[in-house]
């Protein structure tokens, strides 16, 4: 094993220690939600940043485990590597972390003399503590910014522990290995916008959806696309090849001419060419677009909730305690206005869900 570097900012300092309780090892396009290498979906895109990549109130990060979440990351030498600017561990601090995660082992699912009832009857593997994987790369969702995880992910996660009166424990670590290590016990839960779709419900299971984007129609002023779905009859209407919008681009946009394109680049070329009168792509992606052709004055006149396809909390398969807990909790956050604050909060410049469109949402299919 190797150590990992452990942040404890209650007095802005980082701090290296063994870290022997952390167990640290490892984006959505909502398409909404950021689909990974594994496993990928048919649609070759996953939920909504849950999109362009398809993430409340409680402690903010940077703070020890009891009064804030604990944060872990990799060392750039362990398998799968972190993005982050975590540097390698001086040898002496290496060796002492390898011989006490020698002793005390490294899997959340391995017995404990701590553990106990309780941390069973929630589906943790540590009574009194949930540890959660997730991404330092994935902003606004999940991403470092002076030396502390912060998003939306990594508040909604850590007020969803409070809820469950379980002290929040994060590791980050890449995308693509945090199923995995949820499966392997390695940390009870992963939170990084991952949209719930068919091949990775056969490898963990879900909690309800708690994040759903918004699909956009990205078009010129002129074109004669307003608000009303009913305009993009007859037009030609770019999508992404393989993504959400291509699969459903008959149910969202009946009438349209749906032309594919293999990249963002392809088909927001075609738009500033005319070539197509509209982009259907994920909501925010599309704002990245509009700022880059600003003298097109690039508008999004149809806005769709794509609350078919949100992303959720991913446990080990057949944890359904600790999916229930996660479930239990959302719905206080979403009750009590903190869901809401963090998403105004993360999302800006994103529509406002309310009434039916706010979570939990069910996955299509």
């Amino acid at each position: 094993m190797i150590p990992v570097r452990t942040f404890s900012q209650s007095a802005g300092e980082n701090v290296l220690s063994p870290a022997g309780g952390s167990d640290a090892r490892a984006s959505l396009r909502l398409g909404c939600c950021r689909e990974s290498p594994w496993p990928t979906s048919t649609a070759g895109r996953g939920p909504l940043r849950p999109r362009r990549h398809l993430s409340h109130l409680s402690s903010r990060p940077g703070r020890s485990v009891g009064s804030g979440p604990q944060h872990t990351r990799e060392c750039p030498g362990m398998h799968g590597g972190v993005m982050g600017k975590a540097r390698p561990a001086k040898r002496g601090v290496a060796a002492v972390a390898v011989l006490l995660l020698a002793v005390t082992g490294c899997g959340s699912g391995g017995k404990s003399g701590g553990a106990g009832s309780a941390g069973q009857a929630q589906g943790v593997g540590r009574a009194g503590v949930l540890k959660i994987g997730t991404s330092n790369n994935m902003k606004p969702y999940a991403y470092e910014e002076n030396g502390r995880l912060t998003g939306f992910e990594v508040d909604l996660i850590s007020a969803a522990a409070r809820k469950l009166k379980l002290a929040p424990q994060i590791v980050s670590l890449d995308f693509s290995a945090l199923l995995p290590a949820v499966g392997n016990r390695q940390f009870d839960v992963a939170a990084a916008a991952i949209g719930i779709t068919a091949p990775r419900k056969k490898m963990v299971d879900f909690s309800d959806g708690y994040l759903a984007g918004y699909f956009g129609v990205l078009t010129r002023p002129d074109s004669g696309i307003t608000s009303s779905v009913a305009s993009v009859k007859g037009k030609r209407i770019a999508v992404l090849q393989g993504s959400i919008e291509d699969a459903n681009a008959a149910t969202f946009l009946p009438g349209a001419d749906i032309v594919r394109f293999p990249d963002d680049n392809s088909a927001d070329l075609a738009l500033k060419d005319n070539r197509v009168a509209g982009f259907f792509n994920d909501f925010e992606p599309n704002l990245g677009i509009v700022k880059k052709y600003a003298d097109l004055h690039l508008k999004q006149p149809i806005t769709l909730p794509a609350t078919a396809f949100p992303a959720g909390w991913a446990v080990r398969k057949g944890n359904t305690e600790l999916a229930g807990e996660l479930n239990s909790a959302l719905k206080q956050l979403v009750g009590d206005g903190t869901w809401l604050k963090l998403y105004k909060k993360y999302f800006p410049q994103d529509p406002v869900p309310t009434g039916s469109q706010l979570p939990p949402y069910t996955a299509k299919g």
